[in-house]
């Protein structure tokens, strides 16, 4: 039996970290889109100071950037709710079971994002 407790706390952990991870990677790229698209995003106006209020809520950053991005509302949505789960694994006390499943659709989300924002190619699976 403990054998197997240990075994499921791996998943979980396994799959929260992948979790946490592809959300690392979605805002790294977010801030990096910002930053460097200065014909959208004119660096007098999105300083230092500027972008760190922005991405106090990701709402906000979502909302600065799907006007220049192609995000369907499905993606965004998805978006939207693994960011609450990160939240819920990084801020709260009990953790969030996050699935294999769940792994696979935020990759396919962040792909999703990384490839409108800059036309990134994945190897087909």
């Amino acid at each position: 039996m403990f054998a197997r407790l240990a075994a499921l706390d791996l998943d979980v952990g396994r799959c929260s970290s992948a979790s946490i991870l592809l959300d690392s990677n979605l805002e790294i790229a977010l801030k990096e889109f910002i930053v460097h698209r200065t014909d959208l995003f004119p660096p007098h106006k999105y300083g230092d100071a500027a972008i760190l209020a922005l991405f106090q809520r990701r709402t906000n950053v979502i909302n600065a950037i799907t006007p220049h991005v192609p995000l369907s509302p499905t993606i965004l949505g998805k978006i939207g709710h693994y960011y609450g789960l990160r939240n819920k694994l990084i801020h709260e006390r009990t953790t969030a079971a996050i699935t294999d499943k769940e792994v696979a659709d935020y990759q396919r989300v962040v792909e999703t994002a990384l490839k409108a924002l800059f036309k990134v190619k994945f190897p087909k699976r």
